[in-house]
């Protein structure tokens, strides 16, 4: 398959995959209002890209069209992405802080002592603070970076394996609804200095207010990251590392500052180890399901490499 071919392949499963997160983040499925209006910000933006693109395409700048195209996308499922996490938590299952607390300690890990022993190293602060916050700007670049260094086709598997995370993740969280490692352990924010206020405290009142009010409604002035396990942000770095891996030139910094965002998902004070392992893990599938060719490619691809003999080439 030419990688043209496989490029439209990539685009062609995108749409589709943010076209049902859009479609199953409608009222009636989320038991819930959406206040449109504030999140009018991203809708334009999403219009001004959708207004370029034809002239992108009649120009024949394959490689822009993607990129904004990408971005266009990308503003849309995190939109859809993020009241569908809402809807995973009004649910209203019991909270799971003690069963997430004993599996950590069944792993022989507790955040609560990583997030204490990061306090001893006080520097750390600014950096694992900024990295953790690094999130929204590295999903916004990711397309852009992912097209201009590698090519368009892995911006697409990016986000695409980025809707599976969401998806999966949503799922997986129903059971296990968390107010976060230090708050549901019963700790102080405050007594730590490494753990960000709003990460691990800012969420609760929303949390709790979609999981009991019948007559919540989602706003973006109230909207925050309320999924606690599996880890979106633990995730999402190890889909920036693999996407980024191709690229020599992106793929240290994209190791470097995710490591930092996977450990600061625990210093934050939001996320107990079993969280960040989880989310990881469902990042290695949504990497496997994005990157993996159909039957008919594949084995034309074995086919490519074999000699006259049969016997696959092998490069010296």
């Amino acid at each position: 398959m030419h990688s043209t071919d496989e490029t439209y392949r990539q685009r062609a499963l995108l749409v589709s995959a943010v076209a049902l997160l859009l479609s199953i983040t409608t009222p009636r499925a989320l038991g819930f209002s959406v206040d449109i209006p504030s999140f009018l910000p991203i809708f334009e933006a999403v219009c001004f890209f959708g207004a370029i693109l034809p002239y992108l395409y009649w120009r024949r700048m394959r490689s822009l069209h993607a990129m904004v195209e990408a971005t266009a996308l990308t503003l849309l499922a995190s939109f859809a992405s993020l009241v569908l996490s809402y809807a995973g938590m009004r649910f209203n299952t019991p909270l799971a802080d003690q069963l997430l607390t004993r599996m950590d300690a069944a792993l022989g890990l507790s955040a609560i002592d990583a997030i204490r022993l990061a306090n001893m190293f006080p520097n750390m602060n600014m950096l694992l603070s900024w990295s953790y916050t690094s999130f929204i700007y590295q999903i916004m670049a990711a397309p852009v970076l992912l097209s201009l260094f590698i090519s368009p086709t892995r911006a697409y598997q990016f986000l695409f394996a980025y809707v599976i995370l969401v998806i999966a993740s949503v799922i997986l969280s129903i059971p296990f609804p968390s107010r976060g490692a230090v708050i549901g352990q019963g700790f102080n924010p405050s007594h730590f200095y490494l753990v960000n206020e709003d990460s691990s405290r800012g969420f609760i009142k929303s949390l709790m207010e979609v999981r009991s009010s019948p007559s919540f409604v989602l706003s973006l002035q109230i909207a925050k990251g309320i999924l606690t396990f599996p880890s979106i942000h633990a995730g999402m770095a190890a889909l920036f590392i693999w996407s980024a891996w191709p690229s020599p030139l992106l793929r240290l910094p994209a190791l470097a500052l995710n490591s930092l965002m996977i450990a600061s998902a625990v210093t934050c004070g939001s996320h107990y180890f079993v969280d960040v392992i989880a989310g990881c893990g469902i990042a290695a599938v949504a990497a496997w399901a994005s990157a993996r060719r159909p039957t008919a490619q594949r084995e034309q691809l074995r086919r490519s490499r074999l000699g006259t003999d049969g016997r696959e080439i092998v490069a010296n």
